[in-house]
């Protein structure tokens, strides 16, 4: 504050108070025409008056001039943490001299922050820049005409982790083997998430509370496609999902499996596997051991074979294999063949109140059963064995 210089002064009284007209002395002996009063406090109007002082005494008061001192500072000012932002909240600073707005300041080091965002006028801001993974720092000021007031005391937000990387999904026999990445930044991750979905981009929740960076799904079942994301997890809450990955599981064993002998062959047939994008046929003359695999892999993409190196009279055995892009299947069940031939040279004589059948025996054959019918091509069986 300054003023003009009093004629006969040899002094000047400097007197201030924060209400209009009951200024009391702040200063004397103030020599010269300007006083800085380091005692004036932000948030408030001080009034000020002053005495001209000589050898006589002190002359009448000045006109009263005030000064509307730069705003208070904010108070309880919190951060709270959500998914890539923070929501800030304060008080306003209390006094005559009010804010008019506000000026937000940030860092990821204490004490360190800048200038985010000016001009906010209410007594909370969210600030949606704020990157999951890191701590963050704030503090508030509050602006009049005046000026800025003083920071308010930090808050600080420790955000939900960041984005797990390189999620892999190695499938297995009915499980999936996952592995990540821990996210980077300063706020980490304590536990992860486990999502899961027969459709990609449909992932629901398949286990919480995971603290490795690893996971073996063990209820995943032969047949199906699986999708999976991993989402890191701490006391702030649940980042971002990561990058999904797939698993193709092998296909399921194949049903139904059933075999027709026909002359040097054997006629095979199942119901589709769940998964499969080609079967391989499997034979042995020795049940449940040493098959070999009759067919290319990747050929065979139908439900039938024939088997057309079968010799008549040797016992078969077959299972079924499903494959795809993983691997392939168990086993199917066991069926048996044992291919023969038509009976062949068949001849008939007749005699009295009888018929004397004669053929070539078949190769293989044990037995032979008999049919007749008085209409041609339709002979029920007469003699069994």
């Amino acid at each position: 504050m300054g003023w003009s210089s009093s004629p006969g002064a040899t002094s000047y009284t400097v007197l201030s108070s924060t209400t209009s007209g009951a200024e009391t002395t702040l200063h004397t002996g103030v020599t010269g025409t300007g006083y800085t009063d380091t005692t004036a406090v932000n948030g408030t109007i001080v009034y000020y008056a002053v005495e001209a002082v000589n050898g006589a005494g002190a002359g009448p008061n000045s006109t009263e001039v005030s000064a509307a001192m730069p705003p208070g500072t904010p108070t309880g000012l919190s951060a709270t943490p959500g998914i890539n932002q923070a929501t800030l909240t304060w008080t306003a600073p209390t006094g005559a001299s009010g804010a008019t707005s506000y000026i937000v300041k940030r860092s990821t080091t204490s004490g360190a922050e800048t200038t985010l965002a000016a001009g906010v006028t209410g007594t909370n801001y969210t600030d949606a820049t704020a990157a999951n993974g890191t701590i963050v720092y704030y503090e508030v000021s509050a602006v009049n005409a005046s000026g800025t007031g003083l920071n308010s005391t930090e808050a600080s937000a420790t955000m939900p982790p960041g984005t797990p990387t390189g999620l892999s999904a190695t499938p297995g026999i009915n499980q999936v083997a996952l592995t990540w990445t821990a996210p980077s930044g300063a706020s980490g991750a304590t536990s992860y998430n486990v999502k899961r979905s027969t459709t990609s981009g449909a992932e629901t929740t398949l286990v919480t509370g995971v603290t490795a960076t690893a996971y073996t799904d063990a209820t995943a079942a032969a047949g199906n496609t699986y999708y999976y994301e991993v989402s890191a997890v701490n006391a702030s809450g649940q980042g971002v999902n990561s990058a999904e990955a797939g698993a193709i599981m092998v296909p399921a064993t194949p049903a139904g499996v059933a075999q027709s002998p026909g002359n040097n062959q054997a006629a095979l047939s199942w119901s589709a596997a769940s998964g499969a994008t080609s079967y391989n046929v499997m034979r042995s003359i020795i049940s449940d051991s040493g098959y070999v695999t009759l067919t290319t892999a990747g050929a065979q993409t139908t439900t039938s074979y024939t088997d057309g190196t079968a010799v008549n009279g040797t016992i078969y055995y077959y299972v079924i294999q499903a494959a795809n892009v993983t691997g392939n299947s168990g086993n199917s069940s066991q069926v048996t063949s044992e291919p023969l031939a038509a009976a062949t040279g068949l001849g008939a004589t007749a005699g009295t109140n009888q018929v004397v059948l004669t053929w070539t025996t078949a190769t293989g054959a044990t037995s032979y059963t008999v049919l007749r019918s008085a209409t041609s091509g339709a002979e029920p069986r007469l003699s069994p064995g």
